[in-house]
């Protein structure tokens, strides 16, 4: 140990032989010397528990037996001689706990080292009983960077070194700084006075930090704070924020960092929420400069992930980041893969399908290797960004189908359905098709039944709010799962989410979307099953229910405009427990979103306005009045191009109404493009459509731009 101490002088070496006596002549001499010194490690630590618990007495130390009392078999107390804990100073023991932490990292001795490493503790504070006792900082240093190396917590340690960390702001060296701040957020240190004091010394030591070291004390406080809003963190922990900001700024300083160290720093930055963009700018330039192709995967994904949670969006580092990614997409680990494509989808960067085919690849082949959590946000970002690739999509949904209750909040399960729901897995155009990936069909009625299950439990074992209600919900309805029991316990929890910025106009509006395929497929002609109307307990509720006759309905029949659809609505029933005045709020909701979502993009606007003209003019002048554009259906079900007349529906699909194809699971059919699938939602309304007795037909903008006759475009 003395050896391996930078402050315990000279060193000697002598030869170890292995256990056996030899060692093959194959082996190099570096591996010799490497198995010798793990054997040796090997004998060392069960020997230094023994002597530090003082189960071994040291033979150079004079026997302190203490008289012990242990309880007996029979319940009586009997006597006992058991050796005193060895008293031993504290360098000693901090060099002892750097050196076994340093042990336990090269040769794999974790288990011996934890036992070590607890008893250094218990000797630790037995010599520090004596509030006089001092500690130096380097020692205190050492002793909290072992533990925090090991990720053991040690309150008996943390305590007897407290009130010496809280006295030693001044004398903390730089080295120092960065390596107890490092401990504090390894071990979760949650004691506000030691890190104010911590962050008062970093502060102070900040010109004289190392880029590693700067990079070590705000990872810590990444790890420590991440989540916690700025007003609720420390004053001293956000002055020192502020200050390393305004100092790495500085061209001369950030050209000197390492490009690891400014892709760490950039990750605690954005994890501590700092929007200052200067920083940004710094970090970027600088690693632009030195070249992105140089970063391991690991700084990609993280400087990624940094660029899009805090918003900063440069297409050109983030294409050079996709470029530099792209055949290094196998090395990524499982969150590093997840990372990237989670902040290509955030920051909506165009021109990525090479990478997100790259990674399907690589995710598909090792879909048991990423968590549930990292599946969901995975498969959510290829959803964002319009990929479909069915052989990943597969390998997930049959993957989560199987491990459902490692799920461990409401979130995770609603993006992962909704992301199926969006690419179309699982979801029919109308009820002939046949529906592909029955796994996610599967995964969604699990959840259907465990949205249900909560029921007064809300918000449940899965902390059920209002975006995972109507994430899911929407989903679950799109995926052909209706229940009616997940849409009240949905509305509940939802209700108690109550609040501008947790319960917003499109949760509603998915809230009416799912109850409203529930009502069309069981609740009306197709199935016999009723569902009586109660209403709920608010004053609001009361007062609409004496309005006699009034059902979901009655803002809407004369919307309609047809006997199908006005039959539907009046035969459509109030979910148990929600209340009228429930249902009208999110049928308004709907209504509003339904408007606003049908501004798209430029290109489907042009299209949308020639196909009406089109149709217009091969009905000629006295039939085009009975042509609707933008016509209403049910207040939330917009069709572009209606004759309400002949019920039927045109829907002029543009880009946004398609995904983009990677893989397929199996071979396509002769007339489907090869390239683009429908997307989700567009199925899923035109599965609501036909059931309601809309004859619903498509022009894509692909099969329109190839007819360039007037003949070809109107047959």
């Amino acid at each position: 140990c003395s050896a391996s101490s930078s402050s315990s002088g000279s060193s000697s070496s002598s030869d170890v032989a292995s256990n056996d006596g030899h060692v093959s002549m194959h082996v190099s001499g570096a591996s010799q010397t490497r198995i010798a010194a793990n054997n040796c490690a090997q004998l060392l630590l069960p020997a230094l528990v023994r002597r530090l618990r003082g189960d071994d007495p040291d033979p150079e130390l004079p026997q302190q037996p203490v008289r012990m009392q242990q309880q007996s078999t029979q319940g009586g107390a009997e006597e006992m001689w058991k050796p005193q804990r060895l008293r031993v100073r504290v360098p000693w023991l901090a060099r002892l706990a750097w050196a076994a932490a340093k042990v336990a990292r090269r040769f794999g001795t974790e288990a011996e080292v934890r036992s070590l490493q607890l008893e250094v503790a218990h000797c630790c504070a037995a010599s520090l009983e004596d509030p006089s006792a001092t500690v130096a900082p380097r020692d205190a240093a050492n002793l909290l960077w072992s533990f925090g190396a090991l990720k053991l917590w040690s309150s008996m340690l943390l305590q007897s070194l407290r009130p010496r960390l809280l006295g030693m702001e001044q004398q903390l060296s730089s080295h120092d700084v960065a390596n107890v701040v490092w401990a504090a957020g390894q071990l979760e240190v949650s004691d506000s006075d030691v890190l104010a004091s911590l962050s008062r010394a970093a502060t102070i030591k900040l010109q004289r930090l190392r880029p590693a070291g700067i990079a070590a004390v705000l990872t810590a406080f990444a790890g420590l704070y991440r989540g916690v809003r700025e007003e609720q963190r420390p004053l001293d922990v956000q002055r020192f924020l502020s200050t390393a900001a305004t100092h790495l700024q500085a061209r001369a300083v950030v050209a000197g960092i390492p490009s690891a160290e400014l892709c760490q720093l950039c990750w605690a930055f954005a994890g501590l929420a700092h929007s200052g963009a200067a920083t940004y700018q710094a970090i970027d330039a600088q690693l632009t400069m030195q070249d992105w192709s140089s970063l391991a995967p690991r700084d990609l994904a993280a400087v990624a992930w940094s660029f899009a949670t805090v918003e900063f969006v440069q297409e050109a580092s983030f294409c050079a980041i996709a470029v530099a990614a792209l055949p290094a997409a196998p090395l990524f680990d499982a969150q590093g893969l997840v990372n990237l494509c989670w902040a290509m989808a955030t920051a909506r960067v165009a021109r990525t399908e090479p990478l997100f085919h790259s990674a399907a690849v690589v995710a598909s082949a090792n879909a048991g290797k990423y968590s549930v959590r990292q599946q969901a946000n995975f498969c959510w970002a290829y959803a964002a960004c319009g990929y479909l690739d069915e052989e990943l999509m597969l390998a997930v949904a049959t993957n989560a189908r199987a491990r459902v209750s490692e799920f461990s909040c409401a979130a995770e399960l609603g993006a992962l359905l909704w992301a199926f729901a969006s690419l179309g897995c699982g979801v029919a155009s109308s009820a002939n098709d046949k529906v592909q990936f029955p796994a996610a069909r599967e995964l969604a009625t699990e959840a259907a039944a465990t949205l249900a299950e909560a029921g007064e439990a809300i918000p449940g074992a899965l902390h059920w709010d209002a975006r995972s209600v109507a994430n899911t919900l929407w989903a679950l309805a799109a995926l052909s799962v209706h229940d009616a029991a997940a849409l009240q316990a949905g509305a509940k929890a939802m209700a108690c989410d109550e609040g501008p910025k947790d319960l917003s106009s499109m949760h509603l509006a998915q809230w009416y979307i799912a109850w409203l395929a529930w009502s069309v497929v069981e609740g009306g002609s197709f199935c016999s099953r009723s569902h009586g109307s109660i209403p709920s307990n608010s004053s609001s509720s009361s007062s609409n229910s004496s309005a006699g006759s009034w059902t979901p309905a009655t803002a809407t029949a004369a919307a309609a405009g047809t006997e199908v659809e006005t039959a539907v609505l009046a035969s459509a029933s109030v979910i148990a427990g929600t209340g009228l005045a429930w249902h009208e709020r999110c049928r308004q909701a709907a209504a509003r979103q339904a408007q606003h979502q049908h501004v798209g993009p430029a290109i489907s606007s042009r299209l949308h306005g020639l196909v009406s003209m089109e149709l217009r003019q091969l009905l000629g002048p006295n039939r085009a009045n009975v042509v609707r554009d933008e016509h209403a259906v049910m207040d939330c079900l917009l069709i572009d191009i209606a004759l309400p007349d002949t019920k039927l529906a045109i829907e002029v699909d543009g880009p946004s109404h398609f995904v983009k194809l990677l893989r397929r699971q199996e071979a396509s059919s002769f007339d489907e493009d090869c390239n683009d699938r429908l997307c989700g939602a567009s199925k899923f309304k035109r599965r609501l459509l036909g059931c309601l007795g809309w004859d619903v037909r498509s022009v894509a903008w692909r099969t329109w731009r190839r007819l360039s006759a007037t003949s070809e475009r109107r047959r």
